[in-house]
């Protein structure tokens, strides 16, 4: 398996033979992992501990809230110990989750007491899942009061002319399908409301409807306003369609679209604070079915009436929910800097996220667009060649705009292309010198697992599955893996082919299965302010990752030994581990693999340095596996010990 996890990843040597070969079954094995404790001591009175204050609001409608946090140095946590020098970011985070605007909101704080100075210049406001932050100015500030108005704007759109308004959080896209009906006219209806620009369009709705002639997706990203025409076909037919949707309370109705009819008539609906869209199915004397956007509101029922359709009868209606609470928020954040004494490192803002970055386009070649969630661009993309090359693109750009996620089912043929190969060194990649391994069937499969294509690999080229269907899941199996551990993630490998994709890569890598021993590189065990008596710190350890894939099950036994605490200020004032450093094994995880032969450790106050804790172990046949270990660690601190940094070495030895 290839492990993609915050654990440092150790090299496995033989004492005698360095590097083994993943291709071997490893029977005696050495594995160690050295993780660094570090212990920071204080002199009394030489730090201070900064809390959350309330923040509040005051608002006339909607749901809001107030939240605040420090970043500690990009965490977000409700604590934060700090030392003279320290610089430290206060975030104040509001929401509103309601149905309605949130108006005249008004958010104040304090600075934690007069042992901070504010950072002038740091003031910002943001949106939440956003890099784009506007600078506040410090007049905001008065003493050490803050009071001020948040800005979020519409929908999540930073406005000035929205300051102390907390709008709702709005789902991004309404998507629009045309479907062709059996007496030849289109229907033009409102599909879904969601936060991708790409849908399926579906026509099944209109009995006796073809596949759908065409489609749209209208951003609502900061749009306020719906518009909506009613056309009149030569036939007597009405046609109501959701022409625009833009910040405008007015439009230019226009029927040019259905070719031969004429305006009817036009509404335009707010969707400002407002949560819900409800569409009405009409059924006309032809038999022909007319969808339509009846009202927005913040109510999820409503009274569907056809009476606007002559003759006709209702057929169904539906609801659509534009609520998103994820988008109706933001956060202020300031910075102040600890007046008490020196120690922390500073700690730089990060802005966060990323969110409505429009799209640029760089060349006719599509490859080269970065869209990141485009909102106000779109793109209208024809054939050139229906049946392009595998992997080619075949594009015309029309219109000024880039819409994101526009679909490219017909400028491309996808394919995708396996390569089974014998991972020497077990480490999850294909590299150089690693030989593929021929003779080994390989699938197609549909999601059902149903087989469309299969081939034989060879030694000297991969067989790729070609012309693939746009919007459509495939897997890759290997039935019968040619040898007993995979190293790649397993033994089938899953995509959906979409306008981004024209080839890919489906790597299998095979071994007879490694020992790995997997761990974090550090652990901060909490602070203590060194006192007349002896005090005691403690940590948890988590995660230790053993993963053994070895096919023979040897068994294994994890064990660590610890160092004394050392500082590099006064070498004679290291704190011995002897009688005052104690390991307790707490739990195990297993992710798969083994259950009943994963034996726990004892726990143990170690007598020296060289004192070896048992941590856990796997017992032989029953030791093959993916586990997560935790390991609490303790240790007593000497009293009157030296107020300064402490760190040791913790090393796990797996054999």
């Amino acid at each position: 398996m290839k492990h993609n996890s915050p654990f440092k990843i150790i090299k496995l040597e033989n004492k005698s033979s360095g590097i083994l070969s993943g291709l071997k079954i490893l029977q005696s094995l050495v594995t160690v992992a050295v993780l660094t404790l570090i212990l920071n001591l204080f002199s009394p009175a030489s730090f201070v501990t900064i809390s959350v204050k309330a923040a509040t609001t005051g608002f006339a409608s909607g749901s809001a809230s107030i939240d605040k946090y420090y970043l500690d140095p990009t965490n977000e946590v409700k604590t934060l110990v700090t030392a003279p020098g320290d610089f430290v970011t206060v975030r104040l985070k509001y929401n509103n989750s309601g149905n309605t605007s949130a108006t005249n909101v008004v958010l104040t704080d304090s600075l934690p007491n007069n042992s901070f100075t504010y950072i002038s210049g740091s003031l910002k406001n943001c949106l939440i899942n956003s890099s784009n932050c506007v600078t506040l100015s410090d007049t905001l500030f008065s003493g050490t009061n803050l009071s001020l108005n948040p800005s979020v704007g519409f929908f999540g759109n930073s406005l000035a002319s929205a300051t102390g308004n907390l709008e709702m959080g709005k789902k991004k896209f309404i998507h629009v399908s045309v479907c062709t009906t059996s007496n030849g006219n289109n229907e033009s209806y409102l599909q879904s409301i969601d936060n991708s620009s790409i849908f399926v369009p579906d026509c099944s709705v209109i009995s006796g409807s073809s596949t759908a002639l065409d489609y749209n997706s209208y951003s609502i990203l900061g749009k306020r306003y719906l518009h909506q025409t009613s056309c009149i076909q030569s036939g007597g037919q009405k046609e109501i369609f959701v022409q625009s949707t833009d910040n405008s309370n007015s439009f230019t109705p226009d029927c040019s679209s259905l070719a031969g009819s004429t305006l009817d008539s036009s509404s335009t609906l707010d969707m400002y604070g407002q949560r819900y869209i409800h569409q009405s199915i009409c059924l006309q004397a032809s038999g022909q079915k007319e969808i339509f956007v009846q009202s927005i509101d913040n109510s999820n029922s409503f009274t569907p009436d056809c009476s606007s359709l002559v003759g006709s009868t209702l057929d169904s209606s539906s609801t659509l929910d534009m609520l998103d609470t994820t988008n109706g928020n933001g956060y202020i954040e300031y910075q102040l800097k600890s007046n008490i004494v020196e120690d922390f490192t500073s700690s730089s803002n990060t802005n966060i996220g990323d969110y409505g970055t429009n799209a640029i386009l760089t060349s006719p070649d599509f490859a080269t667009i970065t869209d990141n969630m485009a909102n106000s661009l779109s793109l209208k993309v024809f054939c050139d060649n229906i049946s392009p090359s595998p992997g080619e693109r075949n594009i015309s750009l029309s219109d000024a705009e880039l819409r994101a996620g526009q679909d490219f089912r017909c400028n491309y043929q996808a394919q995708i292309c396996p390569v089974v190969f014998a991972d020497d060194n077990t480490n999850g990649v294909k590299d150089s010198g690693e030989a593929l391994i021929s003779n080994v069937d390989v699938q197609l499969q549909n999601t059902d697992g149903t087989v469309t294509y299969q081939t034989i690999t060879t030694n000297n080229t991969a067989q790729c599955f070609q012309n693939l269907l746009h919007g459509k899941v495939y897997k890759v199996k290997i039935p019968l893996p040619p040898l007993a551990s995979n190293t790649t993630g397993g033994d089938e490998f899953t995509s959906l082919i979409n306008y981004r994709v024209t080839s890919l890569t489906a790597n299998f890598g095979y071994g007879n299965g490694s020992l790995y021993l997997n761990a974090p590189i550090s652990l901060n065990l909490p602070s203590l302010t060194v006192s007349a008596t002896p005090v005691d710190t403690s940590g948890n350890i988590s995660p230790i990752q053993v993963i053994d894939t070895r096919g023979a099950n040897p068994g294994w036994t994890l064990t660590a030994t610890v160092n004394d605490f050392s500082t590099t200020v006064v070498q004679a004032d290291n704190i011995p581990v002897a009688n005052k450093f104690r390991s307790t094994p707490s739990s195990v995880t297993v992710n798969d693999g083994e259950t009943n032969g994963i034996n726990i450790g004892n726990a143990k106050t170690i007598s020296s340095t060289t004192d070896a804790m048992s941590i856990f172990s796997g017992t032989t046949g029953n030791s093959k596996g993916n586990y997560i270990i935790s390991n609490n660690v303790s240790l007593t601190v000497p009293a009157y010990i030296r107020a300064t940094n402490y760190s040791t070495d913790y090393i796990f030895t797996i054999i």
